[in-house]
């Protein structure tokens, strides 16, 4: 419990509320640890919390926000580890963890960006950071075009926004990875001090969709900046914004992290011939499985430890 207690500490200290306290604590007791392999829940539920707070919504909306963006990774149809299929599903099991990823994690499919990008050498299962700038450059295309789409539906259903800033914040933790395996080859992506000049970033990006929903949806403000025209100066004092950054690298300390580092499961890759690489469809090799099963065990021993 000592990084709760910790994140608790940080946020509280900078709203200052005994409503929030009683809102965690219900929170807290409502869920369990569970592997995630995205930005963690010191982004998804704290940060976002938080920032919901300092552009000016109720501690109930902001809780509704913060609580819609962390299920993404809770809910079972969602969960980028082991989304439920559907009985159409298991015909091409990958083909729909491809898209659950896709859809609410920001991570490019395979196929799209094969399809985009054309390389000639094409893995399924290939776990490696993508260093191609052509590749990268289309997967980063995609992911941008279903977060305009994603943003389009957000605004005409007027959905909680929370559902949307989980895939907002994952472009930035997800960036140079792809489905179907995602970032699951490496430690540390999933942390903010793991890149702390691309999670303030982050923390800027969520802050403009955050203040634009709040004008444009719930007060009918029709003049205000879309979130890509907007500038936190234009919203927030210099007094607030220098709170959010030591807030943010508050969060950094609490859970520190040396960087992204390659895990078991590259090395394991490496080692695979060409033609076992080539299997597109069909689960990998015995050994990369199990490797693969090893990274997910201490993925859920890391979230217990931490938690």
């Amino acid at each position: 419990m000592k990084r709760i207690s910790e994140c608790l500490k940080i946020i509280e200290k900078s709203v200052k509320s005994v409503v929030f306290s009683i809102l965690i604590c219900g929170f807290l007791i409502c869920s369990t640890p569970q592997t995630s392999f995205a930005y963690d829940n010191d982004t998804h539920f704290w940060l976002t919390y938080y920032l919901a707070l300092k552009v000016g919504y109720t501690h109930t909306q902001a809780t509704q926000i913060a609580s819609a963006n962390i299920s993404v990774d809770f809910d079972s149809d969602t969960t980028p580890v082991l989304p439920n299929p559907q009985i159409r599903d298991l015909i091409r099991l990958n083909s729909h963890f491809s898209f659950v990823r896709l859809s609410y994690h920001a991570l490019a499919s395979k196929t799209d960006v094969k399809k985009l990008a054309n390389p000639e050498v094409f893995y399924w299962w290939d776990p490696m950071k993508e260093t191609d700038e052509n590749i990268k450059g289309v997967a980063k295309d995609l992911v941008a075009n279903r977060k305009n789409k994603f943003w389009t539906e957000t605004l005409s259903d007027k959905r909680n926004p929370g559902f949307f800033l989980h895939y907002l914040q994952d472009m930035f933790s997800h960036r140079d990875f792809k489905s179907f395996v995602g970032h699951a080859g490496y430690s540390g992506v999933d942390f903010l001090a793991s890149d702390r000049s691309k999670a303030h970033d982050m923390t800027s990006e969520t802050l403009k969709y955050l203040y634009f929903f709040r004008e444009a949806v719930l007060k009918k403000n029709a003049g205000v900046k879309n979130p890509d025209e907007l500038r936190i100066e234009d919203f927030l004092s210099p007094n607030e914004i220098e709170e959010i950054k030591q807030t943010v690298e508050s969060l950094c300390n609490v859970n520190d992290s040396k960087g992204i580092e390659p895990n078991g499961l590259v090395t394991e890759w490496s080692k695979l011939s060409h033609s076992q690489k080539m299997k597109k469809y069909n689960l990998p090799p015995n050994e990369f499985l199990r490797v693969l099963a090893e990274v997910r065990t201490h993925f859920v021993k890391r979230r217990v430890a931490t938690s």
